[in-house]
């Protein structure tokens, strides 16, 4: 059986001009990713804020929850582990990256503006983070701060001390 059209040529002409639209259509779009790609922007530096020098510490305690000692104090504890052999000329600092993260800590701000206060992309904050965390959880600083009883006799004498301390029963630590 053959089908017939009322207007076969327009019909006609709407699918191979279709297609043809279509087909076009793809075409300015792989030119114009390509042009993109081509033309990318060029990387923009902005001069990073050197917040230790720059605010006092009521302003640090209020933005980051530690004062300039603490936050060198924790700088110290992961400074090893952050520090890089890069040569690139604005590599992150151990201390600008334990900022960066006790930033997003003490306000819960998204990523996004913790990267437009501090300077650095979203993404070199997302791995900023997730670098500096990594680091403060290692075994030997957990080893360093916290303390659990081994002993049966130590575990029953931090429960006593606990209850004397807030008189909760059965707690060993916090």
């Amino acid at each position: 059986m053959k089908l017939v059209s009322a207007t076969p040529h327009k019909d006609i002409n709407t699918a191979v001009h279709g297609v043809q639209y279509t087909d076009r259509v793809t075409r300015l779009s792989n030119v114009a990713a390509q042009e993109q790609l081509r033309l990318r922007r060029s990387r923009i530096f902005c001069d990073r804020k050197d917040v230790l020098n720059e605010l006092y510490d009521a302003e640090l305690i209020k933005r980051y929850r530690l004062d300039h000692e603490g936050i060198l104090f924790v700088t110290n504890l992961v400074r090893e582990t952050l520090a890089r052999p890069i040569t690139r000329n604005k590599a992150l600092t151990p201390h600008m990256k334990v900022i960066i993260t006790l930033r997003f800590l003490a306000t819960g701000k998204l990523q996004l503006y913790n990267s437009d206060d501090l300077c650095p992309s979203q993404q070199t904050v997302n791995r900023v983070i997730t670098e500096t965390l990594d680091a403060l959880s290692s075994r030997p600083i957990l080893a360093q701060f916290i303390k659990f009883p081994i002993t049966p006799h130590e575990t029953q004498r931090k429960k006593m001390e606990f209850v004397q301390i807030a008189g909760f029963l059965g707690v060993i630590g916090v």
